[in-house]
């Protein structure tokens, strides 16, 4: 029984948690993959020799265009964080779309104030994060029967469709006509000029990409720039939000 985690490793994550469910975890058939990089990788990955887990492997870095393989075959897929308050609003997984897209159940090891797969009914979750409890709730999905799996996976991949980009478009009637109208009106506009653009706004939102850098952690370098030039044009105060991912 295939549990598959893709992401980040990093003490964000908390990663650490399922090395200790492994440990715990009794029935033989359930293996947990963890695909992906970080600077927590190496020490997670001695923890796994030195104390000679066997159903627990971090399988390393892995290109995006090879997560959807990957999740299509697990038997199930694993939405992870570590502790945060701000779950409490819900999440964005950034996997959870190829998770649902692959047509197999969700388990989650997080209790959001908003949940995809409870919409959906395509997975689970636990309230109680902690490695024992953790453990017993993989156990209790491995020994769902066949066809209850298959419903959740089915689930998972008709919800997936609610948020193709064709599905997705048709749910903002009238964007081009609001959006002209913005433009017109002078409520909206577009620039390319720095300057300018601090200059007019009270409140500023940092939206660039923070892509995964060599050793798996978040490279910043954008985000340092555009709160650079930011800092270069401000005359007054400013409320600065960056909307980016970055490490917490």
């Amino acid at each position: 029984f295939k549990v598959v985690y893709t992401g980040s490793i990093r003490k964000a994550n908390g990663l650490g948690i399922l090395v200790d469910a492994a440990k715990a975890i009794r029935d033989p058939r359930i293996k947990i993959l963890v695909w992906g990089e970080g600077d927590e990788r190496e020490e997670l990955t001695r923890r796994v020799v030195e104390e000679g887990l066997t159903n627990i492997v971090f399988k390393g870095k892995v290109e995006k265009k090879y997560v959807p393989s990957i999740v299509s075959r697990a038997d199930l897929n694993l939405v992870h964080w570590g502790e945060v308050h701000l779950i409490q609003y819900g999440v964005s997984y950034n996997k959870l779309f190829d998770y649902m897209a692959a047509g197999r159940p969700i388990f989650s090891t997080v209790r959001p104030g908003y949940s995809i797969w409870e919409k959906y009914d395509c997975g689970r979750d636990t309230e109680d994060p902690r490695p024992e409890p953790l453990a017993h709730e993989l156990e209790k999905m491995a020994a769902l029967p066949p066809e209850e799996l298959s419903r959740l996976g089915e689930n998972a991949r008709k919800g997936a469709e609610d948020y193709d980009f064709r599905v997705l478009t048709q749910k903002l009637p009238g964007a081009e006509v609001q959006l002209s109208d913005g433009l017109s009106s002078g409520r909206l506009r577009f620039t390319c000029d720095v300057k300018s653009a601090v200059e007019h706004g009270e409140l500023i939102f940092i939206a660039v990409g923070t892509p995964e850098a060599a050793d798996g952690s978040a490279d910043l370098c954008y985000v340092y720039s555009a709160a650079d030039e930011i800092a270069d044009y401000m005359q007054s105060y400013k409320l600065v939000v960056d909307k980016s991912t970055v490490p917490v």
